[in-house]
């Protein structure tokens, strides 16, 4: 005779064993859509770091203090990396706007080559890392006028472009980025409710068939929809807006008499050549992702007269060793680029 005991463990697995089922194929199913397994996928943490902003998308958090993969994020209660900064200014201030290579992603508050830039010019400075991860020249036309006004900057640093060179080659693309830069960075920002989801087919599935019936609400990220032709060529419309929201930008500081120094962004070509990067540049080759930066950094150095624009051509001799990943720099990168920037300060005058 079966005991108690047993009939209910024969119950439970007889319930559980299509379940199993339903959960492989749930997973197989998002495998061939979603190209990985969602059991390998690394967690977005960002939503602790970040938080929704209705121009910006997202800003940093005040105080937050978050490890991502034995990284230490630091903000503090003004929402940028670095220390707070005195409401009264009695140094002359340099503000660092760009995105996640100025932010500093991948390294410490003190590896971030704004905090070594502060650290090599003399004690009269004090550099501000306003860096924001994602952000492009769009969203730096909104952010700069409110940093301006609240921080009385002496001198602006602009580090773009990567984000705006994401957007090449995409169909219909507007020129402010809104149909498809935009949409995206609510799933970098990790502010989308699937990407929290438990790691199980069969939930992540029943949310994404409850979201197409329309049952549930959905970021704008899973509202848009993409396409786009993958290509090595440089998307002349994404030049011409970078060029358009750059001058923009330089007016911003201009107009105001504030110096304006403009620094490239640097690449990995190895770690380009090794990963899949296509969730962040969807329409270029690798070689056109190079070839793509190459020109946005070219149309920096043509806007610089060396009047109250500068651009820093950092010539160093860049290896794998310098980069946490293909388009971030390490500790060491960062460290290298401060000291090459710190070099040519004395090129500007104020």
């Amino acid at each position: 005779m079966i005991s108690a005991r047993l009939k209910i463990a024969i119950y439970l697995l007889a319930a559980l064993f299509p379940l199993a089922i339903l959960e492989v194929l749930c997973a197989a199913a998002l495998r061939l859509r979603q190209g990985e397994w969602l059991y390998t996928k690394l967690p977005n943490h960002n939503f602790m770091l970040f938080e929704p902003h209705p121009q910006w998308v997202g800003v940093p958090r005040k105080n937050a203090a978050v490890t991502v993969r034995g990284i230490l994020y630091l903000h503090n209660s003004q929402g940028f990396r670095g220390d707070d900064v005195s409401a009264v200014k009695t140094k002359k201030r340099i503000i660092c706007i760009g995105g996640s290579t100025t932010y500093g992603m991948g390294t410490g508050n003190h590896q971030t080559w704004p905090y070594y830039l502060d650290s090599l010019l003399s004690e009269e400075h004090e550099v501000l890392n306003f860096g924001i991860p994602g952000h492009s020249t769009a969203e730096h036309k909104k952010l700069l006028p409110d940093v301006i006004r609240d921080y009385s900057p002496d001198i602006i640093i602009l580090q773009t472009g990567l984000n705006d060179l994401r957007c090449m080659n995409v169909k219909n693309l507007s020129s402010d980025y809104a149909n498809f830069h935009q949409p995206t960075l609510y799933a970098s920002f990790g502010f989308c409710p699937q990407q929290r989801l438990p790691r199980s087919g069969l939930i992540t599935a029943g949310w994404i068939a409850l979201r197409k019936l329309k049952l549930i609400s959905c970021c704008p990220f899973h509202q848009a929809v993409f396409t786009g032709t993958v290509s090595d060529s440089v998307d002349k419309r994404v030049v011409e807006i970078f060029r358009h929201n750059l001058d923009t930008l330089i007016r911003q500081c201009t107009s105001r008499n504030i110096p304006v120094i403009l620094l490239p962004n640097i690449l990995s070509p190895d770690a380009l050549a090794k990963n899949d990067y296509r969730w962040w540049v969807p329409y270029l080759t690798v070689n056109g992702i190079i070839s793509a930066l190459d020109t946005l950094n070219a149309a920096m150095q043509a806007r610089a007269d060396g009047n109250g624009v500068f651009y820093f051509n950092i010539r160093e001799n860049w290896s794998a060793s310098d980069f946490y990943d293909a388009s971030h720099l390490n500790a060491q990168g960062n460290l290298k680029l401060a000291r090459a920037a710190a070099v040519l300060f004395s090129e500007v005058k104020r």
